[in-house]
């Protein structure tokens, strides 16, 4: 399973040299573009939608993986607390797939 990522703060440890990081960020922002126009995930801008109706906190970082036969994002929220939250979209119909119990209490 490779995950796809896109915008927000990217970190990779110790896997490759600065140089291959971005060119396997621009391979990835590529077949995100595309499974976006394929129909097959939502965009990012309305995938921000349904993550500040679900916190207020500033996103950190936005992951595109592959799970089972469709795509998931997974959305890492700081909030005002300097907390971390991890939401888990279906990235095709927005729906929040593991509620973060902190994030109703944002609300």
């Amino acid at each position: 399973m490779k995950p796809i990522f896109f915008g927000c703060i990217l970190t990779i440890v110790g896997l490759a040299p600065a140089v291959h990081a971005a060119g396997a960020d621009d391979e990835a922002n590529a077949e995100a573009a595309r499974l976006q126009q394929d129909g097959q995930i939502m965009s990012k801008d309305d995938l921000m939608e349904r993550v500040h109706e679900r916190h207020t906190g500033k996103v950190i970082e936005t992951e595109l993986r592959r799970e089972g036969n469709g795509y998931v994002y997974l959305v890492r929220v700081l909030d005002g607390s300097d907390e971390k939250h991890e939401l888990k979209f279906d990235a095709k119909t927005g729906d929040l797939l593991t509620p973060d119990a902190a994030a109703s209490e944002d609300r």
